[in-house]
């Protein structure tokens, strides 16, 4: 179990580092296609790691294949869009919003129970909610759809790497049962 929590924790360090070079990249984009590819080459990549990182772990980790899923999932993702770039292109802010709004959703109720970290986890949710609101209601120009992207993406990205930190430094408590 210890060396699944720190490869997990691994995989979303990764993932949040990606995450953060998207949303920088997605800040300065001109247009919505470059943002795509950047958006491609990150699910690329970070399908490529974890179809790694799933095969390297595969003798030592009973859950192996999670990895190998969502590596399967990020490169067909990734490659949808480098080949569908206008279609994907149409979609993206919606996707993106739709997701904001989910993920601002589920964190709204993550705050609720978690009281050591309500403050950050609510604070995160509005922020989330916003975006996803703003990137739904289709009335932002490209420029600032991308800005709204890159926005989200380095909020995503720091908010999974506290999580794979959380991950890391994890310790179970063991406690002495009375026989």
């Amino acid at each position: 179990m210890e060396s699944y929590r720190k490869t997990a924790a691994l995989a979303l360090a990764l993932r949040g580092m990606l995450f953060l070079a998207f949303g920088i990249l997605s800040i300065f984009n001109a247009s919505i296609e470059s943002a795509i590819l950047d958006l491609a080459w990150l699910f690329l990549s970070l399908g490529l790691i974890y179809l790694l990182l799933s095969f390297f772990y595969r003798k030592t980790l009973k859950a192996w294949w999670i990895g190998l899923i969502w590596g399967l999932l990020d490169l067909f993702i990734g490659g949808y869009m480098i080949f569908n770039v206008l279609e994907s292109s149409f979609i993206l802010s919606q996707v993106m919003g739709i997701f904001a709004l989910l993920m601002g959703i589920s964190i709204l109720v993550a705050g609720i129970f978690m009281q050591p970290y309500r403050i950050l986890l609510l604070i995160n949710s509005t922020v989330s909610i916003s975006i996803g609101i703003a990137l739904i209601s289709n009335k932002a120009t490209i420029i600032q759809s991308n800005f709204l992207m890159g926005l989200y993406s380095l909020l995503l990205g720091a908010f999974i790497l506290y999580v794979a930190y959380l991950f890391y430094s994890y310790k179970k408590s063991v406690r002495n049962e009375p026989q």
